[in-house]
């Protein structure tokens, strides 16, 4: 019999365009548990019981383009678990390319923070980048969601992170994207950027992407509702 905790309510919201539950889907192709039935492609991450794991050097899953075209104006969100003990910048998730780096991402930094990035170009700098006061590099699970409210086009006070169910006070470290696009042509990833670079040494549970913004209690209940798994 199927316990009701494992068909969580966001599996049904047509909002929820991506979900990914990597401890349940082994294999080298499958095909996304949401609305959608996106196939996702891995290459390398191998499978366990909580997630699959990267090895930082040349793991990762290719999604797809769209529905991930956001642009700066669009509210959106990207939910994931993860458990890493990287000092390198990595990518998380990751839909930009170079030579300009176009598009969205979340990160880990060296010191562990996370950050949250609109980009139209990095030089000349065109871009949105916030960054998380907690540090999230310490080896255990981490619930994590990062979203763009889109009230002022993109701008610092537009992004929220949240970790572990509660809000972050953030960093707007730089405030430029100014009235530049993020849109782009590239798949989505994670656990790297486009073409493989700033793999992301880690183990990743399970993964959303929202083309609206959550609230702080529906952040706390996606946190509380899964959190049984990494326990």
């Amino acid at each position: 019999m199927i316990r009701r905790r494992e068909i969580p309510s966001f599996v049904y919201d047509p909002s929820c365009v991506l979900y990914l539950p990597l401890w349940k889907r082994d294999g080298a192709t499958f095909i996304s548990d949401d609305a959608y039935g996106h196939l996702a492609t891995v290459t390398g991450a191998t499978w366990g019981i909580q997630g699959r794991t990267f090895d930082g050097i040349d793991d990762w899953i290719i999604i797809g383009d769209t529905p991930f075209d956001f642009e700066r104006t669009s509210p959106f969100a990207l939910e994931i678990w993860l458990k890493t003990a990287t000092t390198d910048a990595s990518s998380v998730f990751s839909k930009h390319g170079a030579p300009d780096y176009t598009g969205y991402t979340m990160e880990v930094v060296g010191t562990g923070e996370i950050d949250f990035n609109l980009l139209n170009d990095v030089s000349p700098s065109q871009y949105t980048q916030v960054r998380s006061t907690t540090q999230v590099n310490n080896n255990v699970w981490h619930h994590i969601l990062c979203q763009n409210l889109a009230l002022a086009g993109g701008a610092g006070s537009d992004i929220e992170i949240y970790i572990d169910g509660a809000r972050e006070t953030t960093s707007i470290l730089t405030n430029t994207l100014g009235a530049n696009s993020i849109l782009n042509n590239v798949n989505l990833r994670l656990a790297s950027r486009d073409a493989g670079g700033q793999p992301f040494n880690s183990v990743v549970g399970e993964a959303w992407v929202y083309n609206r913004t959550l609230g702080l209690l529906e952040a706390r209940r996606n946190y509380l509702a899964t959190r049984w798994r990494y326990q």
